[in-house]
């Protein structure tokens, strides 16, 4: 499934934790599934790989919320148009649901992903 839409500004938790994600505003007629996913964003013209962070919370139109951190990634995606591919679900999100994200449970998924 690839999602297409703008990166959001966010509260910057990612961030402050060492795992910046870029907040997808998308609009789909099937949600994605909520969990953890091995992603690849396309921005601009470049491709990189991820993490996907999919319900976390509930959009304003409804959807599940998709936080895309970006591997290798270093520069500003806010504003930009953006497409997230979720590629593989790697896990369901547990109890991060409504929580803010943990340092350890990002540094474990994305071990998933870097393997």
């Amino acid at each position: 499934m690839t999602l297409l839409g703008k990166v959001a500004k966010g509260s910057g938790e990612g961030k402050a934790i060492g795992f910046p994600t870029a907040n997808l505003e998308y609009d789909c007629s099937v949600p994605p599934e909520s969990g953890f996913w091995s992603c690849r964003a396309l921005v601009g013209v470049e491709v990189a790989r991820g993490v996907a962070i999919v319900g976390r919370w509930t959009l304003g139109n409804g959807l599940p919320s998709v936080e895309a951190h970006l591997l290798d990634w270093n520069e500003d995606v806010h504003g930009k148009d953006f497409a997230v591919s979720l590629v593989s679900r790697l896990e369901g999100l547990g109890d991060v649901v409504g929580k803010k994200l943990d340092a350890s449970e990002m540094e474990r998924v994305v071990g998933l992903v870097e393997k």
